[in-house]
């Protein structure tokens, strides 16, 4: 799926070339494709490799590291060689990040001055740096920003729901001095590259060589209005998934 949808039990769309239904690959897992395949992979996969330009050599930082998409970026940015570090919000999940190949990760609650938390995880800079919260993470980024460094701005997690304004970076002139860009993206801008993205992400999966976070499961539809609040306040890892109702046995097999 694509978008947000009704509860309804039969929906009629309209065709689209580029909302196709993708059968889940044999060997693996529906819960393993929803946190690392479909949208949320292809999310991933664009940001770091094609908004971000990333290369072997680069340092990578991620916020919300501990999440579906920040921890598949990450995965992917280790695939090619590359120093990686994560934000995220409490030890557990920086073990978390440690365990699927992370080079570092920061508690942002208990780090201190995040500038001076990231300094050391990063002494030679930072040179790819893939954007879900913005706020006071993209300033301590920007303090240690490299030549010709790239933001991808997947998300703005710390500011959807504040009451008040997040404050920008006070630092945007560091772009100036070391000529590096921020861009923002949407992953529907790369949905006629989605066959080229099936093709990478599917045996990296079947090789495990990109492992899924144990997702959080929400049971019940009528508690869907929990699963999205987790999803801006921190309380979850992985794939926020809400577990509607267990397959009916007495239907066939789908033929996607």
């Amino acid at each position: 799926m694509w978008d947000w949808e009704t509860y309804s039990k039969v929906k009629i769309v309209k065709s689209d070339p580029y909302q196709p239904v993708t059968k889940v690959p044999d060997g693996i897992s529906f819960p393993t494709w929803l946190t690392l395949g479909a949208n949320q992979g292809a999310t991933s996969y664009f940001g770091i490799l094609e908004c971000a330009q990333l290369k072997g050599s680069d340092n990578v930082v991620i916020s919300a590291a501990a999440g579906a998409t920040g921890s598949l970026a990450g995965q992917i940015a280790k695939l090619k060689g590359c120093h990686v570090v994560g934000f995220c919000g409490t030890d557990d999940k920086c073990r978390l990040l440690k365990s699927l190949g992370f080079d570092g990760a920061i508690n942002y609650r208990t780090c201190g001055d995040l500038s001076t938390a990231l300094r050391k995880q990063c002494p030679n800079g930072v040179d790819v740096y893939f954007d879900n919260v913005g706020g006071r993470f993209l300033e301590a980024v920007l303090n240690n920003i490299n030549q010709n460094g790239r933001v991808a701005v997947c998300g703005q997690l710390g500011s959807y729901n504040s009451k008040v304004p997040v404050p920008g970076p006070s630092n945007i002139s560091a772009l100036i001095f070391t000529q590096a860009r921020i861009q923002g993206f949407n992953v529907l801008g790369y949905s006629h590259r989605w066959k080229q993205y099936l093709n990478d992400i599917t045996p990296w999966i079947l090789s495990n060589k990109l492992q899924a976070p144990k997702p959080t499961i929400i049971e019940g539809i009528e508690n869907s209005p929990e699963a999205l609040t987790r999803l801006f306040n921190g309380k979850k890892t992985g794939k926020m998934l809400v577990h509607v109702a267990d397959p009916d046995p007495t239907l066939s097999k789908s033929k996607l």
